[in-house]
């Protein structure tokens, strides 16, 4: 997962940095870190944001 999927995710999502941070389980910074391409999430915490990808899909299709 890219920097600027991440980014994506998180807004599409509504949330801040740290409540994203807060939702899998890292620290804010590594968020930052991320969306800017600056470190590579590890392998656990790309199935949770995966995860909450999912969740967010399936709450779209829900709506409809």
């Amino acid at each position: 997962m890219t920097g600027k999927q991440i980014k994506s995710l998180r807004l599409s999502l509504g949330l801040t940095q740290a409540e994203l941070a807060d939702e899998i389980g890292v620290h804010k910074i590594s968020i930052c870190r991320y969306e800017t391409s600056v470190k590579k999430p590890i392998p656990i915490v790309v199935r949770a944001l995966e995860a909450l990808r999912h969740r967010r899909d399936k709450i779209r299709r829900s709506a409809i």
